[in-house]
């Protein structure tokens, strides 16, 4: 009895802490391409900015 308790229990255990390890290196990664989508944004002017003022624009 106290085996097939522990059985499911364990592979449930399993399946959370996979589930948790993935979705934090998700979050991870989605933070990351977040990041470098607004630094993007953010420098589009600057770089405009800069490419007027050496004249290439």
């Amino acid at each position: 009895m106290l085996n097939s308790i522990s059985l499911p229990s364990l592979f449930c255990l399993k399946i959370n802490r996979l589930f948790l390890f993935s979705v934090s290196w998700g979050l991870r990664l989605a933070s990351l391409v977040g990041a470098t989508l607004w630094g993007s944004l953010l420098a589009r002017p600057f770089v405009f900015s800069l490419r007027s003022k050496l004249g290439l624009a």
